[in-house]
């Protein structure tokens, strides 16, 4: 491993050390409550170092949504890249949110508590719709691909997606911290089983 590369790994090392923490006492204490001295005795950090990474608290929390939409997505793009039925796919949309939020469960209370804060909202939506918007393109080509080959009724694709996304989202949403993996994938089944038999065509 040469010098550069040996000195990217350990860059990249210390942002992941210092989004994890970040994200651990956003969720904790809020945005507000937070302050870059937090997170920095989180991550056993010096300031300065914090500072030279992330120039502020708000760039910082954008790195962690975005960090977290990237995760989630490009976990789904892997999985759904070995599997050719379109309904399969659908499942393992949700089967993927549990995973993901069986593992982040920071991201999500962090999620909740900007919806609650309109200018923050505001500020940080900003930088995270284009993604959103993007990524949801992946589960919106997965439906339509579905509709195309007549698994699944024809309607509005975008109201398709909306509402199949707000029931992945909804397993954020009642996630206690007790909650298992487990929990989350038996919640995820029953959503694919509420979700495709009402709208599954007949074979």
């Amino acid at each position: 491993m040469s010098v550069e590369q040996r000195k990217e790994r350990e860059r990249k090392a210390r942002i992941d050390l210092i989004i994890n923490s970040a994200s651990e006492i956003f969720a904790k204490l809020g945005y507000h409550k937070t302050s870059m001295d937090l997170i920095a005795e989180k991550a056993e950090l010096g300031k300065a170092t914090l500072y030279y990474y992330f120039p502020s608290k708000e760039k910082l929390l954008i790195s962690v949504l975005e960090e977290g939409l990237k995760d989630f997505f490009n976990s789904l793009e892997k999985v759904l890249s070995k599997i050719d039925d379109p309904l399969q796919k659908i499942e393992t949309i949700t089967l993927t949110g549990a995973d993901f939020f069986s593992r982040n469960k920071n991201f999500f209370n962090l999620y909740i508590y900007l919806s609650a804060h309109p200018s923050l909202r505001k500020i940080v939506y900003q930088k995270i719709q284009p993604i959103i918007r993007k990524k949801l393109g992946i589960i919106k080509n997965v439906l339509r691909e579905a509709q195309s080959e007549k698994l699944i009724k024809k309607c509005s694709l975008n109201e398709l997606t909306q509402t199949f996304g707000s029931l992945v989202m909804s397993m954020g949403i009642f996630l206690q911290p007790e909650t298992t993996k487990k929990q989350l994938e038996k919640r995820a089944k029953l959503i694919n089983e509420i979700f495709l038999n009402g709208i599954k065509t007949k074979r």
